[in-house]
C-alpha cells in the first residue's frame, strides 16, 4: 500500500517491470562530477562550456577520481562528447569513448575508486571525482572534522538543464525467499514516508517520496519528524550549496538512463574499460 501512496507515479510501472509485478523503487540519484569547493569554486565548475571536461584538466594531475563502474564513467565520457544515448552499440561512438578514456589516462593519472566521492573526496585524496549524488550528499559522515563547516568544501554539479545520467535503485524479493509476506511488510516499512526519509537523512540517497517537497529539501534540517532517529544527519537532507543534487520526478523525463546491453555491445564496452582500468592505479 506505501507504493501507490507515497511514491512517485514514474515507477509505478517503470520500463524496467511492465506491469508493475516484481520491483518497487528505494532510492533515486544523478550522476555527475563531486568536486572540492576549496580547490574548484562553483562558479568555475558551472561557468564552464563543457563541465564534464574537468575530469581531464592535467591542473587535478593525480587528484582525479573515477568509479570502479564502466557503465557510469563510459556514459560521463559519452556526455562529454555529446552523446546522450547512453546504451550506444554506435562503434564511431564507442571509440570516442576509447580515445578519451585513454587520453585521460595520459592528461590526469586517474585512480578507480569506489568510494571515491564520499571519502576519498572529503579526505582531500581527490580534488573532482566522477560522483552519484546521493554519495555527495552523504559526505558529511566523512568530512574531518565533522563539522558543518569542513563538510562546506564539498560540491556536486549536475547539468542545469537536468540533460544527464538518472537512475534509480530498486527492492525485489526473490522468488525462492523463505518469507516473502515478512519481505513484503519490510518493504512496506522501509518505503513508507517516514522511514523513507530517516532512511534518506542517513544514507544520503534520496527516496522518490510525494509527501517530501523536494523544494524544501535544501533547507530542510534532519528528519521530518526530528524524534524518530537520534543518529540523523546534523544538517540539511540535501545541503544548502548542492541544489544539483536534489532530483525532481520530472528529471526521469528529461534525463538519461542506462538499460541492458545486447551481447555484443556489452563486450565492447567491456573491451574498453579493460583497456583503460590496465593503465590506471586505485
Amino acid at each position: 500500500p506505501a507504493l501507490q501512496q507515497d511514491n512517485w507515479a514514474v515507477f509505478q510501472n517503470p520500463y524496467y517491470d511492465q506491469g508493475w509485478r516484481y520491483s518497487v523503487p528505494y532510492t533515486i540519484y544523478t550522476t555527475g562530477i563531486g568536486y572540492r569547493r576549496d580547490q574548484i569554486p562553483d562558479e568555475q565548475i558551472h561557468g564552464m562550456d563543457n563541465p564534464w571536461s574537468i575530469l581531464w584538466d592535467p591542473t587535478y594531475k593525480g587528484m582525479v577520481g573515477v568509479y570502479p563502474s564502466y557503465r557510469d564513467v563510459m556514459a560521463i565520457v559519452l556526455m562529454k562528447n555529446g552523446i546522450t544515448d547512453l546504451n550506444t552499440g554506435n562503434d564511431a561512438d564507442l571509440e570516442k569513448v576509447r580515445t578519451d578514456l585513454l587520453a585521460m589516462i595520459d592528461a590526469v593519472s586517474p585512480r578507480i575508486a569506489y568510494d571515491a566521492s564520499y571519502n576519498k573526496l572529503q579526505n582531500d585524496k581527490f580534488s573532482v571525482t566522477t560522483a552519484w549524488s546521493g554519495d555527495v550528499v552523504a559526505g558529511w559522515s566523512y568530512a574531518a572534522p565533522y563539522t558543518e563547516a569542513a563538510y562546506k568544501g564539498f560540491g556536486y554539479w549536475f547539468p542545469a538543464d537536468r540533460k544527464g545520467p538518472i537512475d534509480n535503485d530498486l527492492i525485489a524479493i526473490p522468488k525462492n525467499a523463505e518469507h516473502p509476506r515478512l519481505a513484503h511488510e519490510f518493504i512496506n516499512f522501509w518505503i513508507s514516508f517516514r522511514h523513507a526519509m530517516d532512511n534518506f537523512s542517513w544514507n544520503g540517497y534520496q527516496p522518490p517520496q510525494t509527501k517530501a517537497d523536494v523544494n524544501a529539501l535544501t533547507h530542510t534540517q534532519g528528519l521530518y519528524n526530528k524524534q524518530s532517529s537520534s543518529w540523523a544527519a546534523p544538517a540539511d537532507y540535501v545541503s544548502p550549496w548542492m541544489p544539483d543534487a536534489v532530483v525532481r520526478e520530472s528529471d526521469f523525463g528529461i534525463g538519461y538512463r542506462e538499460g541492458p546491453l545486447p551481447a555484443d555491445v556489452d563486450d565492447h564496452w567491456h573491451q574498453i574499460w579493460s583497456e583503460f582500468t590496465a593503465g590506471v592505479g586505485s
